[in-house]
């Protein structure tokens, strides 16, 4: 991981994202990280990083932490024979 100034990310933009291509680069200010320059190598790469930043789905997943977390969840198994069910009662 390597990082760099504000001025010199804008200086040499082209070749920081050359960079980001091996590895995450850190762009500080008065030495204080502020941001990265990570690659995005997949379509599905930018579908998870803005779902990793959204924060009504983050507010989702930790709602649904507490629950699993309270309730104990439900099995696997469980699980998919419910919606194997829920499966027959549509094509009825």
């Amino acid at each position: 991981m390597n990082t760099a100034t504000i001025s010199n990310v804008s200086k040499n933009f082209k070749g920081y994202i050359k960079e980001s291509k091996e590895h995450p680069v850190i762009i500080v200010e008065g030495g204080k990280p502020v941001a990265v320059l990570l690659p995005i190598s997949e379509k599905d790469d930018m579908e998870r990083l803005s779902l990793a930043y959204n924060p009504k789905f983050r507010k989702l997943i930790n709602e649904a932490d507490k629950r699993i977390e309270k309730t104990g969840g439900i099995q696997h198994d469980d699980f998919w024979e419910s919606l194997e069910n829920h499966g027959e009662k549509d094509e009825k």
